[in-house]
């Protein structure tokens, strides 16, 4: 039988012991997870193919941090590395512990570069398929995947050059520091590694998880119920109580996907993270804004393209 992935899940984490059944019937992406239980196998114990697979993953990051750094060294100003590379440097015990997707790095926002010439120049090619809202996709060698971001978070429309301010230095290369990568395991990681980055995330330190920007202070207990649920240990995060109305729905609409509570969740954020209490004036100013809206009045046909799915 299949194990299930909360199964794999405690088992990449150290709470289950590690096993080898069934790793032929997975395929992406739970089976992005067997890197991080193959390294927690017994020398003694562990097969061929999982030390196979240790290989190929050190093999990959190499490659990676080799392309990550030259990138880097061509705009160090501009760029800040995030995501898998930089959790891998930051908290994992060696790079064979996690499965690489690609290389991410955030981008400045008041950063004018032709990115076409300078990642062309590199070897990078655009892929046959169109970029994601907010993200630049781009194709190196063997396959590696480059996404340059936009914003620190997905739905966050404010300023955040303090993510930059508060970057740290890792491999040379300027890294988003944890409080803030934290942050974003936990709002955008995929389902299979979210729970795994926290949990070497927070096994590093809970120094760090003490100094969260607002509102994200407050998420900390839905993160902690979710990380018990999927693992079964506790996070040992503290957390505040929610203050406002617009900090109650960030909260109850948290770990949630289907679109309404998606949408009013990113509502909450904006005007959670500027300070805003969430009156019903608020909330309309908040839409007008994200859409670019003249008028309230807007808002129905605006919302009837977005369901029907005529807006991105």
């Amino acid at each position: 039988m299949t194990p299930s992935l909360r199964g794999l899940i405690r088992q990449a984490v150290g709470q289950e012991p590690p096993a080898e059944q069934a790793w032929e019937d997975l395929g992406p992406p739970e089976s992005e997870l067997l890197p991080s239980i193959a390294s927690l196998i017994p020398r003694d114990r562990i097969s061929a193919k999982a030390r196979g697979l240790k290989k190929y993953t050190w093999l990959r990051y190499q490659l990676c941090v080799s392309e990550a750094r030259k990138i880097y060294e061509s705009a160090p100003e501009s760029l800040l590395l995030i995501d898998d590379l930089n959790l891998i440097l930051s908290c994992y015990p060696g790079p064979s512990y996690r499965a690489i997707t690609g290389i991410d790095f955030l981008v400045r926002p008041d950063s004018l570069i032709d990115w076409n010439s300078k990642l062309t120049a590199l070897g990078w090619q655009k892929p046959p398929w169109g970029d994601p809202v907010g993200t630049a996709c781009w194709v190196g060698k063997e396959s590696l995947m480059l996404r340059l971001h936009e914003r620190w978070l997905e739905h966050w429309c404010g300023s955040w050059d303090f993510v930059f301010r508060e970057s740290v230095i890792r491999d040379g290369m300027a890294s988003m520091a944890d409080s803030h990568q934290l942050c974003r395991v936990f709002l955008q990681g995929q389902p299979h590694l979210q729970f795994l980055d926290a949990h070497y995330l927070l096994a590093k330190s809970l120094d760090f998880a003490l100094a969260l920007p607002r509102p994200f202070d407050m998420l900390c207990g839905r993160w902690s119920q979710r990380f018990e649920q999927a693992t079964g240990v506790s996070t040992g995060l503290c957390w505040r109580s929610p203050a406002t109305l617009a900090e109650w729905a960030l909260k109850c609409t948290d770990g949630h996907l289907d679109l309404y509570r998606k949408m009013i969740g990113e509502l909450a954020l904006e005007l959670s993270s500027c300070g805003e209490a969430g009156w019903p004036g608020q909330w309309t100013q908040a839409v007008c804004r994200r859409w670019s809206l003249s008028s309230p009045r807007e808002i129905p046909r605006e919302l009837w393209q977005r369901l029907r799915g005529d807006r991105a």
